[in-house]
This record gives C-alpha cells, sequence and structure tokens, in this order.
C-alpha cells in the first residue's frame, strides 16, 4: 500500500468513528516510523489491506467499519485497497509491553502504529506457527515467505537490528516447540536480508 492510500483510508476511518483510537498493526504500520520511505523499501509493496485494531475493541464498531472499508465493500471496490478490523485478540501474538512502544501516526490524533521490532517480531511468530500447525496436522494454510521477506527488507535497510528483534522475540510466551520454529524462521529471515 502506499503511505498516500493508507492517509485517505485513515482519514475515512477517522471520520466514521472519530472518538475511538486506532491502532495499526499489519506491515502498514510501517508508515508510521518511516512515513517518507519508498513501500518497496519497506517491504510493503504489494500490500492492498491494512489492519486495525479498535482501542478498547467494540465489536459494533469493527462490524459498522468493516462493512463501510472491509474487503469486498464499496469503498474497497472504488479504490482498490480496504482496512481489516481485527479483533482485539490479536493483540496477544504480540511482544509483551507492546503498548509502550507505540508509535503516534503523523497527521492523525487518536491513531498509533506499533513499533516496527513488535511488528516483524509478530509476523514471524505467525509464520513459524502457520508452518508449525500445517506439519502438525492442524492447518493447511502456508503463509508463504511474505512476512519474512517484509522483516528481511527491514533488517537489510538497517531499520531495525537483528539483536533488537531477537530481544523481543525473547519476552515472547511460547511453547518449545514454537520457539524452535520461531529460531528457524528469524534464521531464514537473516538469510534473506542478506541476499537483498
Amino acid at each position: 500500500m502506499q503511505f498516500r492510500a493508507l492517509r485517505s483510508l485513515l482519514a475515512q476511518v477517522r471520520a466514521a468513528a472519530p472518538d475511538e483510537t486506532i491502532i495499526i498493526f499489519g506491515s502498514s504500520c510501517l508508515f508510521a516510523s518511516f512515513p517518507k520511505d519508498d513501500p518497496n523499501d519497506l517491504g510493503v509493496e504489494v500490500t492492498i489491506d491494512a489492519d486495525f485494531l479498535i482501542d478498547p475493541d467494540d465489536v459494533e464498531v469493527r462490524k459498522r467499519l468493516s462493512e463501510q472499508f472491509g474487503q469486498n465493500n464499496e469503498y474497497h471496490i472504488k479504490f482498490g485497497y480496504y482496512g481489516d478490523f481485527v479483533d482485539q485478540r490479536i493483540s496477544e501474538t504480540f511482544p509483551p509491553e507492546w503498548r509502550k512502544r507505540l508509535v503516534p501516526f503523523p497527521g492523525f490524533e487518536g491513531v498509533f502504529a506499533i513499533d516496527p521490532v513488535d511488528m516483524a517480531a509478530t509476523k514471524l511468530l505467525v509464520t513459524a506457527g502457520a508452518r508449525l500447525w500445517s506439519r502438525l496436522g492442524r492447518s493447511i494454510r502456508d503463509r508463504g515467505t511474505k512476512e519474512i521477506d517484509n522483516a528481511a527488507a527491514l533488517l537489510a535497510t538497517g531499520r531495525i537490528q537483528i539483536e533488537t528483534l531477537r530481544e523481543r522475540i525473547a519476552t515472547m510466551h511460547l511453547e518449545e516447540r514454537l520457539i524452535v520454529e520461531l529460531g528457524k524462521v528469524v534464521e531464514e529471515t537473516l538469510a534473506a536480508a542478506r541476499m537483498r
């Protein structure tokens, strides 16, 4: 997603929910920390959606915003991108104390983004979990390397540091087999970063 497209979507969401605190948590969150950077350098060039949390969570507000700005609704059809308004339980996959590191989104009161390292740690965890559950026969969904490529782009360009990423991952409370899988995903990410 382009920064201009995200700002346009945010302006509409903000107008529709002026009193809600909005948190961006997917790869689009990177625009809060790197607003002038090329989406290709951030690894978000192919994104057509932005992931949002309403804080505190409000099912009715999420439903209303999804109907207005969600996938396959009028806004998406007209502009080609959309908002994904997610249940706040997704934040259970974020590193501890992620709220303390929220980044204010430029030009929007009450809109924040998760820290780039928290985003990378979360994306790599989700990839590791998908791979583990797939091997165990609990899921057939393959996330591919999109999340790895995104984190690799941030590492390769120095926007995040591997030491900080490893420290953040170490704070996450995970079962042992998921820790092992996540370690493999981090190494794959490092290898991808070196090849950029």
